[in-house]
């Protein structure tokens, strides 16, 4: 692949994600800042697929001379090109579609998996016999080097930023209750609550798979009170509402104790 191939790749990738977030309609300003952060890799990754930037490659930049001799080290480097920009891909979709987060995790390990086994094995990334000479393995340009670190900085401060913000999003609508938060989508039927409660200083336990920043935890949890549940809650409120549906129980709450009491009332009432 020429160089102006690649880069057109890598572009036409990053503008897809733009056009996925402004015409999916759901577009917060964590996920532009997460998108923003995500271009920079996918554009590393074009570099990577013009066959350039060997030296960005894990394994391939702490080879010996004689095993890098063995090695195609452009199919390689182009390869890992593409593992890359789909990274940057699965990235968005873990933030973006929380609903699917497992779906997504699984097949992106399934791809990984496959693509280092079938990169460390297949013929087309070893030398042959007659192949012509590589080039010298260089250091990488000073280019890619401010590439790679504005990419780092950017999902470094993208990690940060997520780390100290987030928020609940309650709504009430005539037969659903939805709430959505980091890792959490809930969409839960009036029909199907069997309880409601409201707790004070509520202790969320351990995190089995979620997101626990500064500001809220979210994901799934367990604790002495539920065991196994959805958690979706800002840490700095001790109150929340807890509901018990046919599919478990989920506990969330607003960003204070009188907003979260408001909700709870509300639902309350929406009951049938």
């Amino acid at each position: 692949m020429e160089r102006r191939e690649a880069f057109s790749a890598a572009l036409l990738v990053s503008l897809a994600l733009v056009a996925a977030e402004l015409l999916t309609g759901y577009t917060t300003m964590r996920l532009l800042i997460l998108l923003l952060a995500i271009i920079p890799l996918t554009m590393i990754g074009g570099y990577l697929l013009t066959g350039k930037g060997s030296m960005m490659v894990a394994g391939l930049n702490t080879a010996s001379p004689e095993e890098v001799a063995k090695i195609n080290v452009e199919a390689v480097t182009r390869a890992t090109g593409v593992i890359v920009i789909v990274s940057s891909v699965v990235i968005y979709l873990f933030f973006k579609v929380m609903e699917y987060f497992w779906v997504t995790l699984i097949g992106f390990i399934a791809f990984v998996v496959a693509a280092l086994i079938y990169v460390n094995t297949a013929e087309r990334f070893k030398r042959r016999p007659g192949d012509p000479e590589q080039k010298e393995f260089k250091p990488m340009s000073r280019k890619a080097a401010a590439a790679v670190a504005v990419s780092v900085f950017a999902l470094l401060g993208v990690l940060l930023l997520f780390s100290f913000t987030g928020s609940v999003n309650v709504s009430l609508g005539d037969a659903h209750l939805s709430v959505e938060s980091t890792m959490v989508s809930e969409n839960i039927a009036y029909s199907d609550i069997t309880a409601v409660e409201i707790i004070d200083d509520f202790s969320a336990g351990q995190r089995v798979m979620g997101f626990g920043g500064f500001s809220i935890s979210s994901g799934t949890f367990s604790n002495d009170m539920f065991g196994e549940y959805t958690l979706a809650k800002y840490n700095g409120v001790g109150k929340v509402v807890a509901v018990h549906h046919s599919g478990g129980v989920l506990v969330f709450n607003q960003d204070s104790d009188a907003a979260t009491s408001a909700v709870y009332d509300q639902l309350m009432a929406n009951l049938p």
